[in-house]
């Protein structure tokens, strides 16, 4: 037990500990819903952040401090790239503690003493790296069971997530509804997966909550719609369904936004589409950039390719400029062909 604010005399401390281990063990003669509120405050204030993850977990004494005890904090979920799954628990007044998933197959190299914590169905051989703030638990069947292990956690401590973060977008399974429900959902990098992704957003588009891609390439068209629900840095598009008019709403939503560069495939545009273009945008044929913009011009994000795009950036036929304030975008057509334009790239300085 911590200790607390206000020193609580040893005996009192012995019968707090005593009244834990006689649910426990079921010779408490009352049922925990008659213990008065003061005791259960007492417990949080003086309880370790172990002592209140153990105690939330045990079998006998869950439902006790779910529902009287534990006072429900704000959780965030991360799936990085280097594989296994954080659990960050913000408890009021307390260290955020990290608690990591893992899966038996992979070794870590940091040492502590070892509890099993219980979950449900599953137990997890964990390692207390840091008391109070880094837990490091063992997962059997590791990609199945991480989503039950949070799926506990959140009905025990009875909240949801707040912000899941997912390293790469094929992690993503749209057989867990959390990925629908988090407040936030920010992906990092997402290219071989569309078809799971624009259901994905779909579905939170309908619960009016945004989606962050950070990198994504959609190699088909998605509707014009979902595309006002993600929020983007870099982004390889087909929007090769739109005609003329719908392409300069997509490009004055989007000026409105904040990114760092597109690319996009297009219907075949003419020199008059081009034209139309520059006079609804209100481009112009020219904009003097300050050198570190030009410098960026020049590195640019033609260093991949996709759907067409060269790699060099003199291919670009026709460039314009968009200035709002202190934003600047740089529009660039390709000519595929003499007089036809069905590639972009738009970068903002």
């Amino acid at each position: 037990m911590a200790e607390p604010d206000s020193p609580i005399p040893p005996l009192f401390k012995l019968s707090l500990t005593a009244l834990i281990e006689h649910v426990k063990n079921k010779r408490l003669k009352l049922s925990t819903d008659q213990i008065p509120p003061s005791i259960h405050n007492i417990l949080w204030e003086t309880s370790t952040v172990l002592d209140l993850i153990i105690n939330t977990c045990h079998p006998l004494t869950r439902e006790w401090y779910s529902n009287h005890v534990i006072r429900p904090p704000v959780i965030s979920v991360k799936f990085p790239l280097i594989g296994g799954c954080k659990v960050l628990i913000d408890l009021e007044n307390r260290e955020r503690l990290e608690w990591d998933l893992i899966s038996t197959e992979l070794i870590s190299i940091r040492h502590g003493p070892v509890v099993t914590i219980r979950t449900g169905n599953q137990f997890l051989s964990t390692v207390i790296h840091q008391p109070e703030t880094e837990f490091i638990s063992s997962l059997h069947h590791y990609e199945r069971s991480k989503f039950e292990v949070i799926n506990w956690i959140c009905k025990a401590f009875r909240c949801e997530i707040n912000e899941l973060e997912v390293g790469d977008g094929s992690e993503v399974n749209l057989k867990w509804p959390k990925f629908f429900l988090a407040d936030t959902l920010k992906i990092q990098g997402a290219y071989d997966c569309q078809n799971v992704l624009v259901e994905l957003m779909r579905r939170r588009q309908k619960r009016n909550l945004r989606t962050t891609l950070e990198y994504f390439e959609f190699q088909n068209p998605i509707p014009k719609q979902l595309l006002q629900s993600i929020d983007f840095k870099d982004a390889c598009l087909n929007l090769a369904n739109l005609n003329v008019g719908k392409l300069i709403e997509v490009f004055q939503e989007l000026s409105q936004r904040p990114w760092d560069s597109i690319k996009a495939k297009t219907v075949d545009l003419t020199t008059e589409d081009l034209e139309t273009i520059r006079h609804r945008l209100e481009l112009d044929n020219f904009l003097e950039l300050p050198l570190r913009s030009r410098r960026r011009r020049v590195l640019g994000v033609f260093s991949t390719t996709f759907d067409g795009f060269s790699p060099f950036a003199d291919n670009f036929s026709e460039t314009l400029f968009s200035s709002r304030g202190e934003k600047m975008i740089e529009f660039k057509f390709i000519e595929t062909k003499p007089g036809v334009y069905n590639r972009i790239a738009m970068i903002v300085f």
